[in-house]
């Protein structure tokens, strides 16, 4: 009876002895918080907007934070000095910024080791986006007609007058500064100035004037 009374005791000593050997089987360990963050689209060779990821311990003992590290250089992680002793409760804040340096996606992790306990890790993603390239410069003119009858016009004599529409449907302004006809007929425009054309807008222009010469 004496003897199982002393192993008894003897156990109890030898696992409290143990429990004060290894803190970590007396708290609940480290809290990260996020445990993930996304950036979202960043441009390339721009730095986010910072955020920041609070480790608390929540046991009974001190805690140890030995290093921090990012697995990818875009994601750049910053914080306080290590190694950093937290005790119950305490909190330590990391700042982590992504800058992208190319046009792609990325994902990558954080890792915060203790001396004690596993490894703590916050996922990150982000994307990189570059400059959108300026469009090509492309001038599309079109006219409302590709031909026009005056019908039978006395010689000498005026023809009445006919509407043409020039409509440009590029992407850019276009200028047009002057209006020619050809042809053993004469015809006057009423085309008096130089106009910018811009995209989705119609020049229309007046034909007022057909004239045949005599003995034409």
């Amino acid at each position: 009876m004496k003897m199982t009374a002393y192993k008894c005791a003897l156990f109890v000593a030898l696992l409290a002895a143990v429990s004060a050997f290894n803190p970590s089987a007396s708290y609940a360990g480290m809290g990260v918080n996020p445990s993930s963050l996304s950036f979202g689209s960043v441009s390339v060779n721009t730095a986010s907007s910072r955020s920041v990821i609070t480790l608390t311990n929540h046991g009974t003992h001190k805690l140890t934070i030995q290093q921090a590290s990012s697995n990818l250089p875009e994601f750049i992680l910053t914080g306080p000095s290590l190694p950093l002793t937290l005790r119950n409760g305490q909190t330590a804040s990391f700042q982590v910024v992504f800058e992208p340096d190319s046009a792609n996606s990325f994902s990558g992790s954080l890792s915060f080791m203790t001396m004690s306990g596993p490894i703590n890790t916050v996922l990150v993603s982000g994307a990189g986006v570059g400059p959108q390239p300026s469009p090509t410069q492309k001038y599309l003119l079109s006219t409302s007609t590709n031909s026009l009858s005056f019908g039978d016009v006395i010689v000498g004599s005026a023809s009445g007058a006919q509407t043409v529409a020039l409509t440009n449907s590029g992407n850019s302004s276009v200028t047009v500064s002057q209006v020619n006809t050809t042809g053993r007929a004469s015809a006057s425009a009423v085309f008096r100035c130089r106009s910018a054309l811009r995209l989705g807008r119609v020049l229309r222009w007046v034909l007022d004037s057909l004239q045949r010469p005599q003995g034409a």
